[in-house]
């Protein structure tokens, strides 16, 4: 009961941080319009919504990724795993003892971002060639919109994953955390991160503000 009832606490406060990080995005992305790191991932990422939303989801693909995001997060928090299966459009992996972010983690890592940053990072670290670093930024734009669309469409379903820790406290977590990828991913590919956590920040002094004149 006192679970549910700090779960339920939680949930306006996810809600304040989410609104704060959307306003942070929308004001670093109104900064790096000028950023070619920027410019390639904004275009990969627009790219993807449409190609992903209107033409194939490659579904294999996700349940594959979901499942090894399930069964990574599992050994992070070492957990026995077992039964690790992949269909063409569910799969399963058994995990001992699973705990909040072992059950959220494929709605929350982009793990096909993760992957495509560490092959074309290397690639990029290794050699000097310029559309490898074209290649980078477009690639995480687009995989990340893969991760988008697809778990939209996932949440768009009953999920058995969501019935763990309650439907709208994990949404509000999902949601939550899949905008904190995307501000802190921003600065980190546009090499603004100093600059980001202080708009961050004083974007959450004027919501405190506003709200303590709310509340006055």
């Amino acid at each position: 009961m006192l679970i549910a009832l700090a779960r339920l606490c939680l949930i306006p406060l996810m809600v304040w941080v989410t609104a704060g990080l959307i306003h942070g995005l929308i004001r670093v992305s109104l900064q790096l319009g000028y950023s070619q790191s920027f410019y390639y991932a904004g275009l990969g990422f627009g790219a993807g919504l449409i190609i992903f939303s209107v033409g194939s989801q490659f579904t294999t693909a996700y349940v594959f990724g979901h499942e090894l995001t399930h069964w990574i997060a599992a050994k992070l928090f070492r957990r026995k795993t077992a039964g690790f299966h992949v269909g063409d459009a569910q799969g399963s992996v058994r995990v001992e003892r699973p705990n909040m972010w072992i059950v959220l983690a494929p709605y929350l890592v982009p793990i096909y971002t993760l992957i495509w940053m560490l092959v074309a990072g290397s690639a990029r670290f290794w050699t000097d060639y310029m559309w490898l670093n074209t290649a980078l930024y477009a690639g995480i734009g687009l995989s990340y919109a893969y991760h988008v669309v697809l778990t939209v469409l996932a949440l768009s379903r009953p999920q058995s994953d969501l019935k763990y820790y309650g439907q709208v406290f994990s949404l509000c977590v999902i949601v939550t955390m899949n905008f904190t990828v995307m501000f802190f991913g921003l600065n980190f590919i546009s090499d603004n991160a100093g600059n980001g956590l202080a708009i961050l920040w004083e974007t959450y002094q004027h919501q405190w503000r506003f709200l303590d004149a709310l509340i006055s």
